[in-house]
């Protein structure tokens, strides 16, 4: 949402009497003093804004591969969760030993970490389960978390903006955008039923029909009955490890497709992605080359036209007639087939298997008999 719309939003709504303590928003979000009150960093804006400053600062550092902006990143989220319940202090410290916590330096590392009292369990999240070495990537990584251990209280009171997404879901599936509904005298109706299907599940539908004395009422509760025990279904799975390891799973699936695209295409979704003319292999596409024949008249070199006829277009198929043509000299053999003919291959080139009451196969062209022999003679003779 653009801030603009946010702040006319509330602005609005406390207009009419809407009362709210607080505000879930982006981190380091700027408003007037006094505009929103009580303003809590999202934990979901929080991790992109980290991870988007990661990948800024690979750019200088080869180093700081995928892998390991994955560990800095995910250490940076337990060390936010497991001190979100605690003092400012402890969060500041915290966030202070996770950098030298991925060079090997876990003095000040606290209960969580494994190699803490001089035990050296490696790093499991790092390349080769070692330590960092680049002293220059470690202070750029000590200035990358500076401005958040120094707002360490703002962390404290992350909260989340999935709840505000998943009633914009829920007003979607009532106002598809491709319908154009907010043209419609039915737009204030259909966000009513958004609000309240996220308020009251699918509940509210009994109510209204029993409220307007509506029927068929027993279709509705037992609808009504189904997508609330899907949606509590849906709930729990989605809480479940299993459901959680699928979801790295997918995700890790769809981060190694994109590099690969990347390599073979290039940089296709990116701040300022574009063309550089720099970076081209050809500026200007070639005249074409009209003195080929020439060339090859100075060699000496002949050139062979030459055309397959085959039983089919598989990877089964077998050579029927091989012909070629040189200057004034031409070539042509036929070959009898192991097996038979494909219909549409004979409409093509009118060539058919026949057998005798003896069950001799003879190859046939237009009607007519034709000298058959093996493909080796065949070759020979051709090369000959």
């Amino acid at each position: 949402m653009e801030p603009d719309i946010a702040v006319e939003l509330h602005t609005r709504a406390r207009a009419k009497g809407l009362k709210y303590a607080a505000l879930h928003c982006a981190y380091q979000t700027k408003s007037k003093p006094g505009t929103f009150g009580i303003k809590y960093s999202d934990i979901g804006h929080v991790k992109r804004n980290v991870r988007s400053k990661l990948e800024n600062v690979q750019k200088c550092h080869k180093a700081l591969t995928a892998k390991v902006r994955d560990s800095f990143l995910k250490n940076f989220t337990y060390a936010i969760k497991q001190n979100a319940d605690k003092s400012e202090r402890e969060m500041m410290c915290a966030l202070q030993t996770i950098v030298p916590h991925t060079y090997g330096e876990h003095g000040n590392c606290g209960e969580w970490c494994r190699s803490r009292g001089g035990a050296d369990a490696g790093h499991r999240n790092l390349p080769f389960g070692a330590p960092l070495q680049d002293t220059h990537l470690k202070i750029s990584l000590e200035n990358l978390l500076a401005p958040y251990i120094i707002n360490a209280d703002k962390l404290r009171t992350t909260g989340s903006s999935q709840a505000n997404e998943s009633l914009n879901n829920a007003a979607w599936s009532k106002t598809p955008k491709s319908r154009n509904y907010n043209r419609s005298k039915s737009f204030d109706y259909r966000l009513s039923a958004a609000v309240l299907q996220f308020n009251d599940r699918y509940s509210y539908i009994n109510e209204i029909v029993n409220e307007k004395i509506l029927t068929p009422q027993k279709h509705t509760e037992m609808y009504s009955k189904k997508m609330n025990e899907e949606r509590k279904r849906q709930k729990m799975y989605k809480s479940s490890i299993n459901a959680k390891r699928r979801r790295l799973e997918l995700k890790f699936e769809r981060s190694t497709k994109a590099k690969i695209d990347e390599i073979k295409e290039g940089t296709s979704y990116e701040s300022f992605c574009g063309f550089d003319s720099s970076d081209l292999d050809i500026l200007d596409i070639p005249d074409m080359i009209t003195k080929a024949t020439d060339d090859l008249e100075k060699k000496n070199i002949n050139i062979v036209l030459f055309d397959l006829e085959t039983t089919c277009l598989g990877k089964n198929a077998e050579i029927l007639q091989l012909a070629a043509k040189s200057d004034d000299t031409s070539f042509s053999c036929y070959f009898l087939p192991d097996g038979d003919i494909d219909p549409k291959a004979s409409n093509v080139n009118s060539l058919t298997v026949k057998r005798d009451i003896n069950g001799n196969r003879y190859l046939r062209k237009n009607g007519r008999d034709m000298h058959a022999g093996t493909i080796g003679d065949g070759l020979r003779d051709f090369l000959g």
